[in-house]
C-alpha cells in the first residue's frame, strides 16, 4: 500500500532511455515468466517504472496491463514513481499494528509526510515483529519507536548538514 505523499513522476523517460530498456526487453524470451526479470531490469535502466515502461513491458511479454500492475503492486521494491532522496517504510502489520503502526503512519505523514524528499509507505510487515512498532529508513531497520521519535529521525534526515 502506497500512503498520501505518493506523486506522480517527473514526466516520460527520454527516448534514448526508452530505447535502451526495448533493447534490454528483446534480451528476455516472450514469455509469461520473464515479467519479474522484466520489470528489474526496466527499473535498473530507469531507476523506476513509469507507465509508458509498464506498457512497453506488455507489449514485449503479451500481457495484459491488469497482471503487470498486479505484480508491481505485489513488490514493494519496484517503484511506480521516480524516487524520494529517503524513503520511509512503516509497518503497519499486525503486531505492529498492535504496538501503534497506524498512529507511527499517521505521526510522519503529518510531520514530515508534504517534504517531496521523503517517500512514506505502509507496508504488511518488515519481518521484525519483536521491535514493534517498526520503520525502515533507507533500508535500515528502526524498532520500537515512538511517534515522536520517527517524525524527529526523519526531520533530522531533512535538516541541512553544517559544516564545521
Amino acid at each position: 500500500m502506497r500512503t498520501p505523499n505518493e506523486r506522480a513522476s517527473s514526466g516520460n523517460p527520454s527516448p534514448e532511455k526508452m530505447q535502451a530498456v526495448r533493447d534490454r526487453l528483446l534480451l528476455l524470451p516472450r514469455q509469461r515468466d520473464q515479467l519479474l526479470p522484466a520489470l528489474q531490469a526496466t527499473q535498473s535502466v530507469l531507476g523506476y517504472l513509469p507507465n509508458v515502461a509498464i506498457e512497453a513491458i506488455c507489449t514485449h511479454l503479451r500481457l495484459p496491463l491488469s497482471a503487470v500492475d498486479g505484480v508491481v503492486a505485489g513488490y514493494p521494491d519496484l517503484e511506480r514513481h521516480e524516487a524520494a532522496a529517503h524513503r520511509v517504510r512503516v509497518c503497519t502489520g499486525p503486531a505492529c499494528s498492535c504496538a501503534g503502526g497506524e498512529r507511527l503512519l499517521e505521526s510522519l505523514v503529518a510531520g514530515v509526510g508534504d517534504d517531496a524528499r521523503v517517500r512514506i509507505e505502509s507496508v504488511s510487515c518488515l519481518f521484525v515483529c519483536a521491535l514493534a512498532p517498526a520503520i525502515e529508513i533507507n533500508r535500515s531497520i528502526h524498532g520500537r519507536m515512538s511517534a515522536r521519535d520517527a517524525v524527529d529521525l526523519c526531520a533530522g534526515l531533512l535538516a541541512p548538514e553544517v559544516k564545521p
